[in-house]
């Protein structure tokens, strides 16, 4: 059964990434670049940061991850000293949209609020789980790994509208107790509460696997270039290789080349050397960056599992 699974990965490498089952969302990712100059932090999102952002749309409810309405659209961008978050949610029935909670730390998920979850680090240590939410009325809820005593530093504003409300949040990297390289990777995602007539909804950025609150299932947030993260990734990759060639060789010359997992070894590295070439004529797009961190995965795991049963081969050769 692995030599059928190692040769499945690595008909998945040759061809492209598999898709998803049916109704699965894979986590999405999103690129922070600089913007021109940080945003009145008004609710009124008519700042030329807002302006240089692509929107990023597309919210699903969280309960059964289906395509969330009425819409919502997220803008994040950054400057040296913070993350900037703008939110607008479409509402037909802004007469009756709640918003009493007074009190920091109270309880605004019982109302119409938005929150911004952060895995500040991710791929880097030390690293941490931040929360943050806002009702109408910029009354703040946070914790930072999971403590509520916690109170940040960061600024929120929003504003009604006939037909929904806006929300811009200024978030110093201090409250986030780290500030991002080029090319760095953050668990990220955001949320919508919404509450009529008794009924919650929780609509969200990127699906979570199970719970919204679950920070291994966010989705990415990227610094500054999709090139770089992946940059990174392919870097401690062929590190490992290089540190391991002797090893393939070896058991190469001992096994022969015809071996089947001395082949899926060899078929796995020269995909990683591909996607070198891939990565470096450029990255146009998150879905695009998406793939190749797929595909660099399944390399990855394809090698792992043929190295794995050669060792295991050479174990007991006789």
């Amino acid at each position: 059964m692995r030599v059928f699974a190692v040769f499945t990965v690595l008909v998945a490498i040759a061809i492209r990434a598999a898709p998803g089952d049916a109704g699965v969302r894979a986590p999405r990712a999103v690129l922070c670049v600089p913007v021109p100059e940080p945003p009145v932090i008004d609710g009124r999102l008519d700042d030329a940061a807002w302006q240089s952002l692509p929107p990023q749309r597309g919210f699903v409810t969280a309960a059964t991850n289906q395509l969330a309405d009425p819409p919502t659209t997220l803008w994040i961008g950054r400057d040296d000293e913070a993350v900037y978050v703008a939110l607008r949610c479409a509402e037909p029935r802004m007469d009756a949209v709640r918003a009493a909670v007074t009190e920091a730390d109270g309880g605004v998920f019982d109302e119409e609020c938005a929150v911004i979850l952060f895995d500040v680090g991710r791929q880097r240590r030390p690293h941490g789980f931040v929360e943050l939410a806002a009702n109408l009325l910029g009354t703040k809820h946070d914790a930072f790994e999971d403590d509520h005593s916690w109170n940040g530093a960061w600024r929120v504003a929003a504003q009604r509208g006939a037909d929904g409300w806006a929300m811009e949040m200024a978030i110093p990297f201090s409250d986030l107790r780290g500030r991002p390289e080029s090319g760095d990777l953050w668990g990220f995602n955001a949320g919508r509460y919404r509450h009529l007539e008794g009924v919650e909804q929780v609509f969200v950025w990127s699906p979570p696997a199970g719970s919204f609150w679950d920070s291994e299932t966010f989705g990415y947030l990227i610094f500054d270039s999709l090139e770089r993260n992946l940059a990174r990734d392919l870097e401690q990759l062929e590190q490992r290789l290089r540190a391991e060639e002797p090893e393939v060789k070896r058991l190469a010359a001992k096994f022969g080349r015809d071996d089947r997992y001395v082949r899926a070894a060899l078929v796995s590295r020269d995909a990683i050397a591909s996607l070198r070439q891939r990565t470096q004529s450029g990255v146009c797009s998150a879905d695009e960056w998406s793939e190749l961190k797929a595909l660099l995965s399944r390399a990855e795991a394809a090698y792992d599992d043929a190295l794995w049963n050669l060792r295991f081969e050479e174990l007991f050769a006789a």
